[in-house]
């Protein structure tokens, strides 16, 4: 497999059900300071603290998909997350992706895509696809 990117940040890490490729690990933070994203708010609603914006998990797979795919993610991207679980003020965040299969003469790609915090808890998972125009690609 051919796995195509020019983000040198992302690795390959093998697993029982093929590579998985993971972007930077990055630092969320808290912004704003409006309803259960405040400390004692959260501690009430039974959360370890503030809140980051569940649009900083999305942020991340998108960079680690547009490193994957290259522009082609950014005509013919399409991607379906769900939020899981919310990522605390200075936790880590990793966005990984396996691929799922290639489909057509000009591969329609799909992958699975989720985040980790630092205790491998998924916070966020889902599909994405994009059909691949170059010629040396995924396949």
């Amino acid at each position: 497999m051919n796995l195509s990117h020019d983000d040198s940040r992302m690795t390959d890490a093998g697993s029982a059900d093929g590579v998985v490729i993971s972007g930077p690990t990055v630092t969320g933070w808290a912004q704003g300071g409006s309803g259960i994203a405040e400390g004692e708010m959260a501690r009430r609603a039974g959360l370890r603290g503030r809140i980051v914006s569940n649009l900083f998990h999305f942020a991340q797979v998108t960079e680690l998909l547009l490193s994957y795919f290259g522009d082609d993610w950014l005509s013919d991207g399409e991607i379906h997350l769900t939020y899981h679980a919310p990522l605390n003020d200075g936790e880590n965040l990793t966005p990984k992706a396996r691929l799922v299969n290639v489909i057509g003469q000009t591969p329609r790609t799909t992958l699975s895509v989720w985040c980790e915090n630092d205790l491998g808890e998924v916070l966020a998972s889902g599909e994405a696809s994009c059909t691949r125009h170059d010629t040396g690609g995924v396949g």
